[in-house]
């Protein structure tokens, strides 16, 4: 009679749905957000840990490199305490108006001095003739072997000629060869260029 009734439901609900939308919305794109920086991040940390690795390497080489020359470090090490030593000794020879007339007797005493202290004179070379107005000196070049304490004595023997003797060059090398770089019964060669003075001119 009254015909077919229509019932309406009210979605009393609607304003939690869209709410429960809204944040689901807003929590995915939280973890899209996330997502992207923890890729970021591992695209910015995994270079460095590249790096890091292959920096690790570098020093583990070095490292070996190091102790492989251990030995040579320590020779080396040696002859700059002789160098720093030959300068202290040496360098104070400056040929200033000497008073005394020099002949080859001096290389003879070196000579003999060297033998009684088993250093080895294993060459000598006689070079030119110098003169200019107040001396004249004679290049020489000695070559000897011995080891490190050996040559300290030698430098000091040679310094009680200060004023006759200029040291003009000087080369020292250690054998290659060598069972241990920090054995000081090591032996060294030394190169020793010396000007000796011949004749003062200025004799009264």
């Amino acid at each position: 009679m009254f015909g077919n009734r229509v019932h309406l439901t009210i979605p009393l609900h609607l304003p939690y749905i869209v709410f429960s939308h809204a944040k689901y919305r807003a929590l995915s794109s939280l973890i899209v957000f996330l997502v992207l920086i923890v890729a970021g991040t591992l695209l910015l940390v995994y270079p460095n840990l590249q790096n890091s690795s292959d920096l690790k390497e570098q020093i583990t080489k070095t490292k070996q490199d190091i102790k492989a020359r251990k030995k040579l470090l320590i020779q080396q090490t040696k002859l700059l305490e002789l160098q720093q030593h030959l300068k202290r000794v040496l360098m104070p020879f400056v040929i200033n108006e000497p008073d005394y007339l020099v002949t080859t007797n001096l290389i003879t005493q070196i000579e003999n001095w060297s033998k009684q202290h088993n250093i080895r004179l294993n060459k000598v070379v006689w070079g030119q003739l110098k003169q200019d107005d107040e001396q004249k000196t004679q290049a020489v070049s000695l070559y000897f072997t011995g080891t490190y304490q050996q040559l300290i004595n030698l430098f000091e023997y040679i310094g009680q000629y200060y004023g006759l003797v200029a040291i003009s060059e000087f080369n020292m090398h250690s054998d290659s060869n060598s069972n241990s770089g920090n054995n000081t019964a090591a032996e060294i060669s030394l190169d020793l260029n010396l000007d000796i003075v011949m004749l003062n001119m200025d004799w009264d």
